[in-house]
């Protein structure tokens, strides 16, 4: 991994809702591992997460301040980035909801684990999958897969084989062989990551369509 140094870049990593993997460290090999999520950030002063309640009843004896701590997190940004850096508890909160302050980091490890940028914008998509059709929502796009909306109702399954019509393309290069390697359940909708079977050329016609869906009022 690269070790960068830039905040407000870490800032862009972490934005509000991102998923973290918290490890606190009270030494001798004593840890205590959890799940949180990254509420805000104060200036370059403190990073604020969430303090699950399991996670209270847990550590309710510990002395949480000052405490060792390493973030691991994988960012929504277009390459995916890992990111990881060490720090310590500064305060806990209790009040409105519980919060635990983390110190903002001198620095943080970098890596992106996506080969291909990922364009962010919405588009009509139709899929396929065993002559069950479904209309869905394109949310971002690489040349080598997709994320797409579609109603909680959907059948899908990993590892699927499924056609994808993608409206941006020009109607003989729209429907593309695929396979669903994600799915995230939502109440009101299912999120599935497609890979495509064959990477898409990222030629000058595909680069103006994706252009006129990311700056439509240009």
């Amino acid at each position: 991994m690269n070790y960068e140094k830039d905040m407000s870049r870490l800032r862009n990593f972490l934005t509000n809702g991102t998923k973290i993997s918290v490890k606190l460290e009270f030494g001798n090999n004593d840890e205590y591992c959890f799940n949180s999520q990254v509420i805000g950030f104060k200036n370059h002063a403190f990073i604020i997460i969430d303090y699950p309640h399991k996670v209270i009843d847990d550590l309710i004896v510990r002395n949480l301040k000052y405490a060792k701590t390493i973030i691991r997190a994988k960012s929504n940004s277009e390459l995916g980035h890992i990111i990881a850096f060490r720090t310590n508890i500064l305060h806990i909160i209790m009040q409105p909801a519980p919060m635990i302050m983390l110190k903002v980091p001198h620095d943080y490890a970098c890596k992106p684990i996506r080969k291909h940028y990922r364009f962010q914008f919405t588009a009509p998509v139709e899929i396929n999958i065993n002559n069950r059709h479904y209309n869905g929502m394109l949310t971002d796009f690489s040349v080598s897969g997709c994320k797409i909306s579609l109603n909680h109702e959907a059948f899908v399954e990993l590892g699927a084989k499924v056609d994808v019509k993608i409206n941006i393309f020009p109607e003989q290069e729209s429907i593309i062989s695929s396979t669903i390697t994600n799915i995230t359940k939502f109440k009101s909708e299912k999120i599935i990551g497609v890979f495509f079977n064959q990477q898409i050329p990222f030629d000058d016609r595909l680069q103006s369509a994706i252009f006129k869906y990311c700056y439509p009022d240009c």
